[in-house]
């Protein structure tokens, strides 16, 4: 499901500013592309990407999913998940749920 909306004045909005657009009895919003919204997150990583971690500077990160555990540099202070195995991360979720009430 897609939210579109057109403005009078094009611009680029934040999470805090489409957040309260959306129905407030919705269960989960996942959102992507918000990197540095101050947000609780998941980090998605593919080894074979090559691109830098971002959990190790942002401490709202909470889990990271990825295809390569091993790979992963040091002590990994959120919780590792299998991007490969969905259902273990939805299990992840609903657990957690808690974590991710959004307080703008």
């Amino acid at each position: 499901i897609a939210l579109q909306r057109r403005l009078q004045q094009p611009q680029e909005l934040g999470v805090s500013e489409l957040l309260p657009m959306l129905d407030p009895d919705v269960d989960w919003v996942f959102v992507e592309g918000f990197k540095y919204a101050r947000l609780p997150k998941i980090e998605v990583w593919r080894s074979s990407t090559g691109r830098p971690l971002c959990y190790p500077d942002d401490a709202q990160i909470l889990a990271v999913a990825t295809d390569s555990p091993q790979q992963l540099p040091g002590p990994v202070p959120a919780t590792v998940l299998d991007i490969n195995t969905p259902a273990a991360v939805a299990a992840w979720l609903l657990d957690n749920a808690h974590k991710f009430d959004y307080q703008p």
